[in-house]
Parts: C-alpha cells; structure tokens; sequence
C-alpha cells in the first residue's frame, strides 16, 4: 500500500527531528513500515564551500589512513574557516 508525503509528519520537538507517520499509515501496518525518500541538492547547486570542505576531509583522511587503526578513524579532522 502507498502513501502520500502528507502522511509523514516531521516533528522537530526538543531539537530532535524526527518523522511521524499518520495513523492511517500506523493501522495498515500490521507488520512495520518501509519508508523510501531521498534527500540533496539538485545537479549543479551545491554549495562550493560544502564541495570544499568535503574535498579537505577526504584529503586529511587520506593522507593519514595508514596512521591509525580503521575503527578509530576518522584521526584527524581538519581545521578549515572556509564560508
């Protein structure tokens, strides 16, 4: 069964965000439910300071991935005042 965006409620109480489904959604599932939605900026509208602050995130990680072990990654977060 398939359900609109309106029957997702997103609360955003106590500085928590969180979605609610409406009870229509809670009555027809008798099992769970699945929920399927994507999220981003459109081709071409990415904010370039986010490009760049990617790019020196992976760079540090890169650099020091030998380093450390795996599960204490990610070692080294950069310091960059990019806007």
């Amino acid at each position: 069964m398939m359900f609109d965006a309106a029957d997702a409620i997103v609360e955003r109480a106590l500085g928590v965000e969180a979605i609610r489904v409406s009870p229509a959604v809670r009555a027809a599932a008798v099992n769970g439910v699945e929920v399927e939605f994507e999220v981003g900026f459109a081709a071409g509208t990415v904010p370039q300071a986010l490009l760049t602050g990617l790019l020196v995130i992976v760079a540090a990680s890169y650099e020091t991935r030998a380093a450390v072990d795996p599960g204490q990654q990610p070692a080294v977060l950069p310091t960059w005042r990019g806007r």
